[in-house]
């Protein structure tokens, strides 16, 4: 692979991620404005339940299928039949599990007005995982252009039936027309599936559907290999979800217990998470794009031992990942009232934005590091430094949140710890495995 060859995919990968998360950034401004911070901390908490339950659908399998495919494409093809039968398994119970129990469930988030926002997510279930597993074959064919249509296809029909129900429905609440908004994912999420699978049957992917055979003894070994493979990348997916739904469940009930009223203490923990937090991620854009472009190549040079073109790209993204990070932080730390003002009308979320700012250096590295680790066939280490992170995170929001006049610096320093402990513990790893090399 050229370096002219993998700056247009990171070219074209870059360029499908900023459109669609554009996109999806300036869909929230009209959003926060008609449904002002109350509203935005009940998405914010519906929408990390919905994540939470994704997660627990798809677990490492996606990723596991775009590097095995990577080096071996009937293999991958294998995987992916596999896969696609116990997606739709759980995809059903959870489908049906979300809509029956919504009640006890808006219940458990705080806020009984969320029944039918959950509910709105059980469709959602049954679409997003299987379109995830089909980005995840082409990506580990390369195919990145299928990829970035079907996401921007995705984006598209998502954006365009959030805003619309939302203004249709936020006279009836704002908790109804949090559920336009889950709606809007499922519309999304079905129209770049559709899109996908017409393509796929139009032009199938070269290298793929070879295999005739497949009997009961190869599927019992397939099994067992893709369950192997995919337990530690399973178990590091499933933290970030969950350590998100903890705090929607923690965080506002000790704003709360510091003295604020719900409404106050929503408004507040959307501000951070669902204001302060969208634009401080931004920058990861680029970051996402590198590590999706590299997983493939970085993968396929160590099973195939040519080391020094792994450790080339290695540094290569360890280089771009610092510089966009302190980049991206000092623009953020300088810009940040600006930037909250034009996009939510606001300085509202300013103070967030300033507190936040390190995170897109210390996030970026974070996901580069992972990458690397699950490349060498240290799944566990990323698990490890999340789950460290998670406890962190989870121990200092209870304390520092619950403090009277304490809530945003509280919020903020638990997401630094959360994402500084999983890089701190990526980085110590990777340097004694390499060292045990040389």
């Amino acid at each position: 692979m050229t370096l002219p060859t993998l700056a247009k995919q990171m070219a074209l990968r870059t360029s499908s991620i900023l459109i669609v998360k554009l996109l999806g950034f300036f869909a929230r401004i009209p959003l926060f404005r008609i449904l002002g911070p109350e509203g935005i901390g009940r998405y914010q908490m519906v929408y990390a339940f919905y994540v939470l339950l994704l997660t627990f659908i798809t677990s490492g399998f996606p990723t596991v299928l775009a590097l095995t495919t990577a080096n071996d494409r009937n293999q991958g093809w294998r995987f992916f039949k596999i896969i696609s039968v116990l997606f739709v398994l759980l995809g059903g119970i959870a489908s049906f599990l979300c809509f029956t129990y919504a009640p006890a469930l808006a219940r458990m988030l705080g806020d009984s007005d969320l029944t039918f926002a959950i509910r709105c997510v059980a469709p959602t279930l049954l679409i997003v995982p299987f379109l995830s597993l089909i980005r995840s074959l082409l990506q580990g064919v390369e195919a990145y252009g299928r990829i970035a249509v079907s996401e921007l296809i995705e984006q598209i029909f998502r954006v365009a039936i959030m805003l619309a129900l939302v203004v249709l429905w936020v006279t009836r609440g704002s908790a109804i027309a949090v559920s336009g908004a889950m709606l809007g994912t499922f519309v999304g999420a079905l129209a770049a599936l559709i899109f996908l699978v017409l393509a796929i049957a139009k032009r199938p992917v070269e290298g793929l559907y070879r295999e005739k055979k497949f009997g009961i003894f190869a599927i019992g070994r397939n099994i067992r290999q893709l369950f192997h493979d995919s337990y530690m990348i399973s178990l590091s997916r499933f933290l970030i979800p969950i350590s998100d739904f903890l705090d929607a469940l923690i965080i506002p009930r000790r704003l709360q217990d510091a003295g604020l009223s719900f409404s106050h203490a929503s408004a507040l923990y959307g501000e951070m998470t669902g204001m302060a937090a969208t634009i401080i991620y931004m920058p990861l854009i680029f970051t996402a794009a590198l590590t999706h472009t590299l997983a493939a190549k970085l993968s396929s040079d160590w099973r195939s031992m040519q080391y020094t073109s792994f450790f080339r790209r290695m540094r290569l993204a360890l280089h771009i990942g610092w510089i966009w990070g302190v980049g991206s932080g000092v623009v953020l730390l300088l810009s940040s009232e600006q930037l909250s003002m034009l996009l939510y009308g606001t300085t509202q979320a300013a103070t967030g934005i300033r507190y936040l700012a390190i995170i897109p250096l210390i996030a970026g590295m974070r996901e580069i590091s992972t990458l690397i680790l699950w490349s060498i066939g240290r799944r566990k280490e990323p698990f490890n430094g999340l789950l460290l992170g998670t406890c962190c995170n989870l121990l200092l929001g209870y304390v520092l949140v619950g403090l009277p006049g304490f809530g945003r610096e509280g919020i903020a320093i638990g997401m630094i710890s959360f994402e500084l402990l999983a890089l701190m513990w990526n980085l110590v790893a990777i340097r004694k495995y390499m060292r045990k090399m040389t």
